[in-house]
């Protein structure tokens, strides 16, 4: 790369990229990590066409400094916007990226894996299948 720039996905060179082509139009991916990012650090989960085309589900440091985000981000035609951003607290995570024909819908859901000793109040649930 000129000038020893890091790769990253709206570029071309050998960023750390783990890909899997998706077999078909209603899948889930998801992923848990327990990721402290720090300054630029970022992992997450990218549906990708081309460098000019994706998704991208990623925990970053916050750009205020002080903890972390989960940040989403959509290039299309080759023009990046932050869909969303929410702050996230320390410890494990869940990564899920669920596609259908017509749509794909992200989740970030935060948790230890283990039973709560207080009740929780729930503001929704959801339940969808991919047929």
């Amino acid at each position: 790369m000129p000038g020893n720039l890091p790769a990253t996905l709206t570029t071309l060179g050998a960023p750390a990229f783990v890909g899997r082509v998706q077999p078909e139009f209603a899948v889930k991916a998801w992923a848990r990590l327990d990721f402290a990012p720090r300054r630029d650090d970022e992992a997450g989960l990218v549906v990708r066409a081309n460098e000019g085309n994706h998704y991208a589900l990623a925990v970053r440091a916050r750009p205020s400094g002080g903890g972390r985000v989960a940040r989403l981000v959509r290039r299309l035609k080759e023009k990046t916007v932050v869909v969303s951003e929410r702050k996230l607290p320390d410890g494990m995570l869940t990564l899920e990226i669920a596609a259908t024909r017509a749509a794909y819908k992200f989740y970030v859901t935060v948790g230890n894996g283990r039973a709560a000793r207080a009740p929780a109040d729930f503001d929704w649930f959801e339940l969808t299948t991919n047929r």
